[in-house]
């Protein structure tokens, strides 16, 4: 996410090993699928060994625009990859949260393995569920059960990442953080990272496999996370190794097309003419974002990217799919010149987090540099320092005049750095002391130890370094002392170390 401002199951006892495995063969009637399910496994459990998880989601949702609610059925295949027979399964209803205190609802029922009905249990924190059952063996120990619940959540209308918003007798469904989904077991824990408002992400995903149909009226058109192809009475949408499922849907978008290498770009927005100007400017900000960012860190890691234009403050990223925020609802028929700057921050920003985030995943409660430090110096070095001359000068303006000013420029800022408070690899909830402690630390901070660290390394070394960090942990999950360990095989000069000693804990 791009910030304006800073701050801003698998379940119950072991019976045994023949009763387990019992226990799994009647969940799955189809042996040869459990044979192989098992193989499945025993291949692609190895990089997340200790951990329980989903491995892939199959939804059916359906959108009511006349009662504005959304819902649905969700399917999550959960792998067992610890050497513990669990007693119950985390879900995470992000919603709950994000509509605390206000009279709109959000309900998870009727969950079921099989025709085994289970029960939920809600904890203090709204947004965090646990589904179990008495007497059962729901998942053994490497293996894996589906798992199938119900859902109803009532959407608010409401500028944000989720809720409507109506304009000209149009309508656009903004729709992140409210579908459903397993959390991640590790160390012994479910994940039950707090959410802390609408500017901050504090949760953690394992990648995984989406099918999902999606039940709209005709005349609304969907964005969302995958590949999108009509339906009877809908559009069904798929996707391999996604972190989460968001969409946006209106009725009343425009549509422009292009390809950068092997990707294909969208921009999608509110149909004015007017506005032409400001979704061509995005689309040749994206196009050379996904440029730069191959050549520099790898290739991008899905077939498409799409941009759509909604009605929020600042900018929010999914896999494949950016949301980038535009001037008010009552001013946005034509955008000012004036506000084209904007996009030059939020475009390439979200699309950064196609690499970090979306293919390189993290904890963002408990490290959040890892996807927002790596995506600010994306946006605010790489980027402009690698983009096409023409391009560059309307970036620079008058700031630089040349690659050696804009060097010049973040030594100079790089200095204070020496002085921080607070470590850059902290949790969210270590910077709230001031409104901007955040974003100089997780995001500033994130950025300027990337820079140093490119400096000093060499740019053949650092870039070959942060080559093989994305292609080590491309889907994987990492964390702090990952980034470290690469870092030091490939920069072994004792400067190195005094400049992870400056901005890490």
């Amino acid at each position: 996410m791009k910030k304006r401002i800073g701050m801003a199951v698998v379940l119950l006892a072991v019976m045994g090993t023949i009763m387990a495995a019992a226990a799994f063969v009647l969940l799955h009637k189809d042996s040869t699928r459990v044979e192989q399910s098992r193989e499945t496994i025993k291949q692609e459990t190895i990089e997340n060994e200790g951990k329980a998880y989903a491995s892939r989601y199959k939804l059916q949702v359906s959108l009511d625009t006349k009662k504005k609610v959304l819902s649905g059925t969700v399917c999550a295949t959960i792998k067992n990859a610890t050497d513990e027979d669990l007693n119950r399964i985390c879900v995470r209803n992000w919603a709950a949260a994000i509509l605390k205190g206000t009279t709109v609802k959000t309900e998870i029922f009727s969950a079921k393995i099989g025709k085994k009905n289970l029960q939920i249990t809600k904890k203090e924190d709204a947004s965090v569920l646990y589904l179990s059952a008495a007497n059962r063996l729901l998942v053994p120990a490497r293996s894996f059960v589906d798992v199938v619940f119900s859902f109803r959540t009532e959407i608010p209308k409401q500028k944000n990442r989720f809720g409507y918003v109506r304009f000209d007798g149009h309508e656009m469904y903004q729709l992140s953080f409210c579908f459903p989904s397993i959390s991640l077991y590790q160390e012994g824990n479910w994940n039950e990272n707090p959410y802390l408002g609408d500017n901050d992400e504090t949760y953690v995903n394992e990648a995984a496999d989406y099918d999902v149909t999606f039940l709209h009226p005709k005349k609304y058109t969907v964005a969302a996370t995958g590949t999108e192809c009509p339906a009877q009475e809908g559009t069904r949408i798929t996707g391999k190794k996604l972190r989460e499922f968001a969409a946006v849907v209106s009725d009343d978008f425009c549509r422009l097309d292009a390809r950068e290498g092997k990707t294909d770009i969208t921009i999608l927005a509110p149909n004015y003419k007017k506005n032409e100007g400001y979704y061509k400017y995005s689309l040749r900000l994206a196009k050379e974002a996904v440029r730069v960012f191959s050549e520099k860190i790898g290739e991008y890691p899905f077939a498409e990217l799409k941009i759509v234009h909604c009605f929020f403050d600042g900018a929010m990223e999914y896999p494949g799919l950016c949301m980038i925020g535009m001037p008010d609802v009552k001013q946005f028929r034509s955008i000012e010149k004036d506000s084209y700057g904007a996009l030059e921050s939020h475009v390439p920003h979200e699309i950064a987090h196609q690499w970090f985030y979306a293919a390189i995943g993290n904890d963002s409660y408990k490290e959040p540099w890892l996807d927002e430090g790596f995506s600010e110096f994306c946006e605010d070095v790489l980027f402009p320092y690698f983009a096409s001359k023409k391009l560059q000068k309307k970036l620079w303006g008058d700031k630089y005049a040349s690659r050696k000013d804009m060097d010049t420029w973040f030594q100079k800022i790089v200095i204070p750095q020496t002085t921080r408070a607070k470590a850059i690899n902290g949790k969210v909830s270590d910077y709230q002391e001031s409104s901007e402690e955040y974003s100089t630390c997780v995001y500033e901070g994130g950025k300027l130890f990337l820079y140093e660290l490119w400096k000093t390394m060499g740019g053949k070394t650092f870039f070959e370094m942060l080559q093989k960090y994305y292609q080590t942990y491309q889907f994987r999950i990492v964390t702090t002392e990952d980034f470290l360990s690469m870092v030091r095989a490939y920069g072994k000069d004792e400067k190195v170390e005094q400049i992870i000693e400056r901005y890490v804990e």
